[in-house]
């Protein structure tokens, strides 16, 4: 029977041959993988650990990662052994020193302004449901003045709401023209 081959990205391969991750739980993997590489494909955080386990289970099955469980499942340990470290060292020691400088510099600065796109396109968001709010609240006070008394904390609220976003929006502008990647 072939054994199927493994799907390891270059960037889990970094990671993993980083000093830090001889010993790690899923979750530092994860927070580690989307704090230097962003999210990728995935939607989400809880997407990119499935995507993660998913690449380290072949690991853990061929023997290049042993995994050790304390009970429940936060407490599972994956650790590097020496077979990982000889195997996929050399792939890695193959590579061009500045290639791979220049990778590490350009893949976290991409993620980082692809996450803060993100996080801009999530205020706009946020943003226009906070202007709708007021909208809708200024309204009903016109329609139902009786209850004005109700209505004017909650108009309030999302009017201070507002102008936060406002700020987290403006912050984030800035950030991105500095850089030179606005939208």
């Amino acid at each position: 029977m072939k054994r199927r081959k493994l799907k390891v990205t270059r960037e889990l391969l970094e990671l993993l041959s980083d000093a830090q991750f001889s010993e790690f739980k899923m979750l530092n993997l994860r927070d580690s993988f989307e704090s230097r590489y962003g999210l990728g494909e995935c939607s989400n955080s809880s997407e990119l650990r499935k995507w993660l386990y998913r690449r380290i289970l072949p690991l853990v099955k061929r023997g290049y990662l042993i995994k050790t469980s304390q009970g429940d499942e936060q407490a599972v340990v994956y650790q590097i052994n020496d077979q990982f470290k000889k195997t996929f060292q050399l792939h890695c020691d193959a590579d061009e020193p500045k290639k791979k400088a220049e990778s590490m510099k350009a893949a976290p600065e991409n993620s980082q302004i692809r996450a803060l796109s993100s996080k801009l396109s999530q205020y706009q968001v946020d943003m226009y449901a906070c202007a709708g709010e007021c909208k809708e609240y200024q309204q009903l006070a016109v329609d139902y003045p009786h209850l004005r008394d109700q209505i004017e904390p909650m108009y309030r609220s999302a009017r201070e709401r507002s102008s936060e976003l406002m700020g987290q929006l403006r912050a984030i502008n800035n950030l991105l023209e500095q850089t030179g990647s606005a939208k």
